[in-house]
């Protein structure tokens, strides 16, 4: 497993999926994959593992940023709901 895996193994594994995020795709979509695979390999670890990283990471990160943008458009929303009344009330 990858319990024992070493703090610098893991510091290469997010350098390299950050550097896949960098190349233009909408949200790394195919590169981050690609390059965090290629660091579990380069590493030593197995492709099956870098590919359910890979995966279950970006789905997070999509998923957070599709999320708190649905948050902040509703915050928006109400901001000039309240900003519209207080300019009808004055």
């Amino acid at each position: 497993g990858l319990e024992n895996t070493p703090v610098l193994t893991v510091l290469v594994i997010m350098i390299a999926g950050g550097w896949g995020m960098v190349f233009p795709s909408p949200n790394g979509l195919g590169s981050y994959h690609g390059a965090t695979i290629a660091a579990f390999v380069v590493i030593g670890l197995a492709e099956e593992a870098g590919k359910s990283y890979a995966f279950a990471v970006w789905i997070i990160q999509a998923s957070m940023i599709c999320l708190t943008g649905m948050i902040g458009l509703i915050g928006i929303m109400l901001a000039r709901s309240k900003k519209k009344e207080a300019l009808e009330q004055a």
